[in-house]
């Protein structure tokens, strides 16, 4: 008993010297109870004192017991130290019949404060987008499984809205799980143009069926910003062209280089002449489309007489399925017009086989008014050594190239070759890193004032983007004006007698190409200007040797020309390798220049092929010195 009474002892002993852990305090904190009291000085006192933010009593914030007397002035207090709201906060102010308080709770958790941002987007309110995104409301997330809130800002039509969110780091491409359409194609498909631009400079990608929709603006702006930043390939344009409903939409796809002659603008056809819309007919019929015998069915039907006469005109064949289509819709007018046309052109068919058969002309001459030239056929030569590009270098989005070839004219002489120069520069600068897509070459009948026009005046300015570069290559003929000396460049269908009406200026080529976004415009012209011969012409009974020729001079330092010959030279060819003379050895010179992966200024190209120009040009007994006029050291060709 004495041993047991002992160990008793030692162990109480031993129990008194162990320091005692302190009990958790059942008591209610002093913030809390100052809450409760509504006692605004003791709460102050006490924030002022420092208090933990993540206190808590009974699981329940400081905020939660505020809330029930509904003073936001005390809320926002707990707030402003930093004290953050739950949503069981929000929820027991909606309890208590605060639904404002319950709301601005809400607003600000970041659960709630991604409602608010998706409501504040909706009616976009440029104050609550920003207030939310502050509170930490993501702008990348989906607001159902279709759209996002950039997508939904972006049908709204607010630039600023689609401005604040891409500034907040929304992505323009995103498109939820179930989504099909980016923010630019819900922009496009509202006729959102000012909100689809914002997205476009943000780098928004598109789709091609977003064409037909971007082009339906007005905004010349915002089309050179969208063909500059999409893109879209002819065959693009060429399927949207049955969805142009009016002739201001068909004439921007046909300006993107629309294909009319296909199956899309066959379809297009027929749908003008269904609707009876003959500016729509007209804009297809002069890009190249052909009259078919589907597109006479539709506009008999529609019993347009006008529409249907100018298909007439325009060859369109007549079968049995359109007087059937006029005389089912009861037009009685079109049935008549048709059927005397099959009998008339019957008529005419029979009266030419029975006709006896005239004396054969000269074969080489055409008879133009007054104006008889006689016409060699144009020498079709081989292959050369120079065609074939030895070098290969990355293509670049931002280089486009306009290469004209004109070797069998209307109205004057062949230039020799021409057309085979222009196959092979296309071919070298594709090697050079010059997209096959942004290449536009030009051949023979292609190549008429207002083929070339278009390109220089409306294609180029819509295409050409900021800091790119441009290659015009022009091989076929130029002319001089007699009296004033002016420089034309000589199109397909030109006659010398009316340069002004049917030639292009070349003061007017610099100035427009000078007016590009382009960083680099470089001009090769394998043509003259003497009108003494070679690849130049004058009209008939014009003295040559009197003519004062005036070669304008690039206008701006980022243009750069090289000119085959000088002002009273002839520009010639080179036989024995089917080109021009000065064409050959620009190809030659790139070749040998560029195999090594070196780079390519103008000086280094110009020092390399002039010499070796007027060299051949002397043992053809006659002079051809080629002119550099612009800065000689803008890079042609980087470095591999």
């Amino acid at each position: 008993m004495k041993r047991l009474i002992g160990l008793v002892s030692l162990l109480l002993i031993s129990c008194a010297s162990q320091p005692k852990k302190p009990q958790p305090s059942r008591t209610t904190p002093s913030l809390i109870r100052a809450i409760r009291s509504g006692d605004k000085i003791a709460i102050h006192t006490l924030l002022d004192a420092g208090v933990d933010t993540q206190l808590r009593h009974q699981h329940r914030s400081p905020i939660y017991f505020a809330v029930d007397s509904g003073d936001k002035q005390l809320v926002d207090a707990l707030l402003a130290r930093g004290f953050k709201p739950t949503l069981a906060d929000a929820d027991h102010a909606r309890d208590r019949g605060f639904p404002q308080l319950a709301d601005y709770l809400e607003g600000r958790t970041r659960t709630g404060a991604q409602k608010f941002f998706e409501r504040a987007v909706a009616a976009g309110d440029h104050a609550a987008i920003d207030e939310t995104l502050t509170r930490g409301a993501d702008p990348n997330a989906s607001i159902d499984d279709y759209t996002t809130a950039l997508g939904l800002a972006a049908e709204k039509g607010d630039p600023k809205v689609v401005q604040r969110l891409l500034a907040a780091g929304a992505d323009p491409n995103r498109v939820p799980a179930k989504g099909r359409r980016t923010p630019l194609a819900r922009a496009l498909a509202k006729s959102r143009f000012a909100a689809a631009a914002v997205l476009l400079k943000a780098n928004a990608r598109s789709a091609p069926g977003e064409l037909y929709h971007a082009v339906r603006s007005d905004d010349p702006e915002f089309l050179t910003l969208f063909f500059t930043q999409t893109r879209p390939r002819p065959e693009d344009c060429e399927r949207q062209l049955s969805e142009a409903d009016n002739a201001d939409t068909l004439a921007k796809l046909l300006v993107c280089g629309a294909d009319t002659e296909g199956y899309y603008g066959s379809l297009a056809l027929s749908r003008a002449a269904a609707a009876g819309d003959l500016q729509r007919i007209q804009l297809l019929l002069s890009a190249g489309s052909s009259a078919t015998p589907d597109s006479l069915v539709a506009a008999a039907a529609s019993g347009n007489a006008t529409v249907v006469t100018t298909l007439l005109t325009a060859g369109a064949p007549i079968k049995q399925s359109a007087i059937d289509a006029a005389r089912f819709g009861d037009h009685p007018t079109i049935v008549a017009l048709l059927e005397e046309t099959v009998r008339r052109d019957a008529q005419t068919l029979l009266t030419t086989i029975n006709r006896p058969k005239p004396e054969p002309k000269p074969a080489l001459i055409d008879s133009a008014g007054d104006l008889v030239i006689i016409k060699r056929r144009s020498k079709k030569g081989g292959e050369s050594k120079a065609d074939k590009p030895t070098y290969k270098r990355t293509p670049d989005q931002k280089r486009f190239a306009l290469v004209v070839g004109i070797e069998d004219y209307q109205r004057v002489s062949n230039a020799d070759y021409a057309a085979h120069d222009a196959d092979a520069v296309a071919a070298h600068l594709e090697a050079a890193g010059w997209p096959k897509r942004n290449i536009i070459t030009l051949k023979g009948e292609d190549a008429t004032k207002t083929g070339f026009a278009k390109y220089i005046e409306e294609w180029l300015p819509l295409n050409i983007p900021e800091g790119g570069t441009l290659v015009l290559y022009w091989s076929g003929h130029g002319a001089p004006d007699p009296l004033s000396g002016t420089a034309y460049l000589v199109p397909w269908d030109a006659d010398p007698r009316f340069l002004k009406s049917t030639a292009y200026p070349l003061r007017r080529l610099y100035e427009r190409l000078a007016a590009l976004k382009a960083r680099q415009v470089f001009v090769f012209i394998d043509a003259c200007f003497s009108g003494i011969g070679g690849r130049s012409v004058l009209a008939k009974g014009i003295r040559p040797l009197v003519v004062k020729v005036d070669l304008p001079t690039p206008p701006v330092p980022r243009l750069t020309t090289i000119t085959a010959s000088g002002p009273q030279e002839i520009a010639g060819s080179l036989e024995h390798e089917s080109h021009g003379l000065f064409t050959f050895h620009l190809l030659d010179s790139l070749n040998q220049l560029a195999s090594p992966g070196e780079m390519i200024t103008v000086k280094t190209l110009f020092q390399r092929l002039a010499p070796r120009v007027t060299d051949d040009a002397r043992r053809d007994n006659r002079r051809q010195t080629p002119h550099l006029n612009g800065p000689d050291d803008a890079v042609l060709m980087e470095p591999r």
